[in-house]
């Protein structure tokens, strides 16, 4: 069988135990995904790209960081993963596993969780410096601002108001809301902390 590769990882299908309930595919996806976040654990640090590298983070868990300057305007990485429906992204976002799933086009989402390539790594910010762009069925973080190698690469989860008590933020940025809200979603829960 023919490996898959993602972030420079080979998976050989045929090492892959497939009594669960899954395709071949999604299975090789995990493994490559459980192999990233291992070697992150492991060796402290995994190599994304020619300037981007996850590991252990200070806002949450482990995170993704520049290792090169990163100009304004760059995509940074390509958010990837198993593209799932809306029914199946509802189901497990009821999971507890919202955070990885960002929505691509009006029938379906991208789960980074599973079969990402360590992009799901990059944490929120409520100052961040890359952002979310569309384009062509695709999703990229791309770099709001210059990014100095050695920076920590974030952007702005942006959670609806729905639940924002779920979603609280870490970020340590002196313009930190509590929550990951986009900035709309954010000037409604103001208000109604606020009473009005």
């Amino acid at each position: 069988m023919k490996p898959i590769t993602s972030v420079g990882l080979k998976v050989n299908l045929k090492k892959i135990d497939f009594h669960e309930k899954k395709s071949k595919r999604t299975l090789a996806l995990i493994c490559v995904q459980q192999e990233v976040e291992r070697r992150v654990e492991e060796e402290g640090r995994y190599v994304l790209c020619d300037y981007a590298e996850a590991r252990r983070s200070q806002i949450h868990g482990r995170g993704v960081f520049a290792t090169a300057r990163i100009p304004k305007g760059m995509r940074i990485i390509e958010y990837v993963g198993e593209k799932i429906s809306k029914t199946e992204a509802d189901r497990r976002s009821g999971a507890g596993n919202a955070v990885y799933i960002f929505n691509l086009n009006a029938r379906v989402d991208i789960d980074g969780a599973v079969g990402g390539n360590g992009a799901h790594l990059i944490n929120h910010s409520c100052e961040p410096n890359a952002e979310s762009e569309w384009d062509d069925n695709h999703v990229y973080i791309v770099a709001r601002r210059a990014i100095k190698p050695g920076e920590e690469i974030t952007y702005n989860y942006g959670f609806d108001e729905d639940d924002y008590e779920c979603y609280p933020c870490s970020c340590g940025s002196s313009k930190c809301r509590g929550y990951m809200l986009s900035d709309e979603a954010w000037r409604k829960v103001k208000r109604k902390l606020n009473g009005n």
